[in-house]
């Protein structure tokens, strides 16, 4: 399924004000630290905000996207898993992610980091990198120290005055020397506190479960079948539905249904295309067919969820 068939966020929709800092669309920097009003009012204003981190509609994200929680607290989901943040607390949004905000406390403080992979990966230290890369394939979540904190604040500070500077002739200079270095503090603080430990051997059902959930993020939009990603581990249906049970607490089916009602919604709320037109992209023989898929996972039917 093609990325632009979502409601994706552009640098351009981003608002010039003291909130954001942005460098050539491809980075930007934003905050409520100074707002002195209740943090709804922030999010009421802010398309970022709106859009993606407050969202209660599922988007999918494709950029990088750090957010660094320094007050209060905010529930979110990122694809299937729920993260509750608090206090120097730092969440990583992947591009691909398909994201939720599920909640925030009114005294929810957030400072944002947003960049474009492609335009960075090349001017990455590769060291550090792979080890942010081994980080993230385990959680998307790092909890630090408030003195760890403040060192990230400090240069978010600092790059967010050099890049709003009018006039400044080496923007392109600075954020990429700046985020080497978040990148290699945070590798080292991986290193520190995070060592990447041998991985544990798993069982014969943990590895089924693995294989089975990167198949479905890769075939769900045209597979909703058990039998289909059961024949691609070489197992039958009922084998890898109690495998799979028995590795997460769900079955396979369960699995399929909430990666397809995941895209749907995100579809749906998009505003991109009609009924019938998502029917087609998620592999429904009919848009009824659909619909009838739809209500039994939603409650309500497509036309109804958009709507709400």
């Amino acid at each position: 399924m093609q990325d632009n068939l979502f409601n994706t966020l552009s640098f351009l929709m981003l608002p010039l004000d003291s909130r954001t800092a942005i460098h050539e669309e491809g980075f930007a920097l934003l905050d409520n630290l100074e707002a002195p009003s209740a943090v709804t009012d922030y999010i009421a204003t802010n398309p970022l905000v709106t859009h993606i981190i407050a969202s209660e509609n599922p988007t999918k994200v494709m950029f990088i996207l750090v957010i660094a929680c320094l007050k209060g607290t905010m529930l979110i989901r990122a694809d299937m898993t729920e993260y509750h943040l608090q206090a120097n607390d730092i969440q990583i949004i992947t591009p691909g992610t398909i994201g939720e905000s599920l909640n925030f406390s009114p005294d929810c403080k957030l400072a944002v980091m947003a960049f474009s992979d492609k335009r960075f990966a090349k001017e990455m230290n590769a060291t550090s990198l792979r080890v942010a890369q081994r980080f993230l394939r385990k959680t998307t979540k790092i909890s630090v120290s408030a003195d760890d904190m403040q060192g990230y604040m400090d240069i978010y500070t600092s790059l967010k005055k050099k890049i709003s500077r009018h006039g400044y002739a080496f923007k392109k200079e600075i954020v990429l020397s700046y985020v080497q270095i978040l990148l290699c503090d945070a590798g080292q603080f991986i290193l520190d506190h995070l060592p990447d430990e041998p991985d544990k051997p798993r069982s014969r059902q943990q590895q089924l479960y693995m294989r089975f959930i990167e198949d479905v993020q890769h075939y769900h939009a045209r597979e909703r079948s058990v039998g289909f990603y059961a024949d691609r581990q070489c197992v039958t249906p009922r084998y890898l539905s109690r495998a799979v049970r028995q590795a997460s607490g769900k079955t396979a089916a369960e699995w399929i249904r909430d990666y397809v009602m995941l895209e749907a919604k995100a579809l749906l709320k998009s505003g991109r295309h009609n009924v019938q037109q998502i029917a087609d992209l998620l592999g429904f023989p009919t848009q009824s067919a659909f619909g009838i898929y739809f209500k039994k996972s939603a409650g309500c039917s497509p036309k109804a969820y958009r709507e709400k």
